[in-house]
């Protein structure tokens, strides 16, 4: 059984080396004085070619870690005791490299005199940075890891033995970040006490009423073809990420090239955006804007507040639960613009409901307080969930996170999708029409979004919705 860690850990250690060679760089240069100086021709020279300007140095230095240590990268979610050991023997010799990289671009004579000690200070530091961050990322992304928030749920189909070890080696390391709900299959094939969710078949159901993020295929090809095809094809329709264990023979000598999950070489097959780098990027802007915003705006939320406690009675924030990325319950926060007892009165107005689907919106909803329309129609109701962007249970875009009621009445597998994604403040439907669009259309807008997300669009769709703010077209 192949051991693992989280891919967390691999963007941090790919993230902890970009860091410490650029610091390692600037510092010494600093260090020594002028650092532009040390990139001027010396007396009687010719101008130093292109190549030796700071930032291009950098960039080579940067592509020399990326050839030596992509072996190491892509061991980073292997567990072995000698792992830390072996990244920062390795790391001393990409230093070794780089000082021979600046040599060769600047010349000897520019860098091996007593007044310049440029290299032998880049040398050391980078030593020292490296150690330090790769155990600072090594210990982060452990944690990180292990905090249960942060695991990702995971659904066994088929109950062997190797699915039953793979699970149980799960369970005994926190730190893999995964978290094993169950097996599903039409018989307990393991002969152990493990936790059967359902038959094949039924697979559908177990998508609807559990919280998953990852499916690990590990059924034979031959005898289950249909099945698995079954399996597949049900989970792109809910928008759960698949992974079909590729090793799938007893190769004694042979390698398998694939992707691999923690660890197991499997074959990936997902609608939504992958967790890489940009995920990290997204997150990361996510949590930055919220800060900043909330800081910003703190005063005016101050203001509501009393308005609101000053208008009707009851509490000036909302908070309601509601489904999440991969169906994750959480509790969303929004400023209060109706009654205090208006989820109670919706039953009596189920009738005058103006959405088709499982929504429920009415024009001139008399469940809203004076001052609540105000805040509806600039969206000021929506500040508090700057707080849920904090907490990660939400991002600035992403399709608008449904009630509990909304969502099971959704009547259609294809619908639950939408929330293989984080969801968002703000989207398509916030922009584009609101109660102008239909159910369907404003799912397919949410389809859309996750189909073509790029951080781009992202940016694009918060520009929009200041505009729709300022404008006060909100309902």
């Amino acid at each position: 059984m192949p051991k693992v860690r989280g891919t967390h850990r691999l963007r941090s250690i790919r993230i902890a080396d970009t860091i410490t060679t650029v610091s390692s760089f600037l510092a010494s240069g600093l260090a020594v004085g002028n650092l532009q100086k040390y990139f001027q021709p010396l007396p009687g020279d010719q101008p130093p070619p292109s190549l030796s300007s700071p930032v291009l140095t950098i960039c080579i230095l940067l592509a020399i870690h990326k050839m030596m240590l992509e072996h190491l990268y892509d061991e980073a979610d292997k567990v072995h005791e000698h792992w830390i050991a072996s990244h920062v023997l390795r790391y001393f010799l990409v230093i070794a490299a780089d000082c021979a990289a600046l040599l060769v671009l600047h010349g000897i004579p520019r860098f091996d005199t007593p007044d310049n000690p440029f290299i032998v200070l880049y040398a050391v530091t980078a030593a020292i940075l490296g150690s330090s961050v790769t155990l600072a990322a090594h210990v982060y992304s452990k944690r990180w890891s292990s905090n249960p928030k942060n695991m990702r749920n995971i659904v066994f189909f088929g109950s062997n033995k190797r699915s039953t070890l793979f699970a149980r080696y799960i369970k005994d390391n926190k730190h893999t970040g995964l978290n094993v709900v169950g097996f599903v299959d039409d018989e307990n094939h393991s002969h152990e006490d493990i936790n059967i969710l359902d038959r094949i078949d039924n697979c559908a159901s177990v998508f609807r009423n559990n919280v998953i993020d990852d499916v690990i295929i590990n059924l034979p090809i031959r005898s289950h073809y249909d099945k698995i095809n079954h399996i597949i094809r049900t989970a792109e329709t809910q928008g759960i990420t698949v992974h079909y264990i590729a090793d799938i023979f007893n190769l004694d000598k042979s390698s398998l090239a694939s992707k691999s999950i923690h660890g197991m070489p499997s074959i990936i097959l997902h609608t939504a955006p992958l967790e890489d780098w940009r995920m990290s990027v997204k997150r990361l802007l996510d949590f930055v804007c919220a800060l900043v915003l909330l800081i910003a705006v703190s005063p005016l939320l101050l203001v509501v507040i009393i308005c609101i406690k000053a208008t009707s009675p009851g509490p000036a924030i909302f908070a309601q639960d509601r489904v999440g990325y991969n169906k994750r319950i959480f509790r969303m926060y929004k400023f209060r613009t109706m009654c205090r007892d208006a989820e109670r009165l919706q039953k009596d107005l189920e009738d005058r409901n103006e959405m088709d689907g499982a929504v429920f919106k009415i024009t001139n909803d008399p469940r809203i307080t004076p001052i609540g329309a105000f805040l509806r129609r600039y969206s000021i109701d929506e500040f508090p969930q700057l707080y849920n962007v904090l907490r990660g249970d939400m991002s600035m875009v992403g399709p608008r996170p449904l009630s509990v009621r909304d969502y099971s009445n959704f009547s259609e597998d294809w619908l639950r999708r939408r929330f293989s994604v984080r969801p968002g403040i703000t989207c398509y439907w916030q922009i584009g029409g609101r109660n102008d669009a239909s159910f369907i259309e404003w799912m397919q807008h949410d389809l859309y979004y996750i189909d073509n997300w790029n951080l781009l669009t992202d940016l694009k769709i918060i520009l929009k919705t200041a505009v729709v703010i300022f404008k006060g077209h909100g309902k």
